[in-house]
């Protein structure tokens, strides 16, 4: 657990910092939001493959699986900052501030049990390409 909360930690500054530069150069939240959110999970992706779980070997199923928790996760963060943003007139900011707290447990938990888990792999369909 320490390890993810260090990597998200980081995580965090990169993408937030991505999201505050882009803000400060008046990019559109939403455009910022996207920049942020993608360095984040390519971000995210390496330290937690190789640091966090420390999966062996490539896998294509680990990046698919990274990119439905990201969705997912994205969907929600979009979603609350322009709530936060529109309708409660905050400081995309802070907004996004706020948004963090639940997108972080989101993605802890997808990527721990899902993501970068290994008792899942009889779960993936197996393809016959004969």
């Amino acid at each position: 657990m320490a390890k993810f909360v260090f990597v998200g930690g980081l995580n965090t500054l990169v993408g937030y910092s991505i999201f505050a530069g882009l803000l400060f150069f008046n990019i559109h939240y939403v455009i910022a939001s996207v920049a942020g959110h993608l360095t984040g999970m390519v971000n995210s992706y390496f330290w937690n493959k190789f640091f966090t779980f420390k999966t062996p070997g490539k896998s294509l199923r680990e990046v698919r699986r990274l990119i439905v928790v990201y969705s997912i996760n994205y969907a929600v963060a979009l979603g609350g900052l322009i709530l936060f943003v529109e309708i409660f007139n905050l400081h995309p900011l802070v907004g996004q501030a706020i948004v963090l707290i639940f997108t972080t447990l989101g993605s802890f938990f997808g990527h721990k049990y899902w993501t970068f888990s290994s008792h899942n792999k009889n779960l993936e369909p197996v393809v016959n390409n004969e």
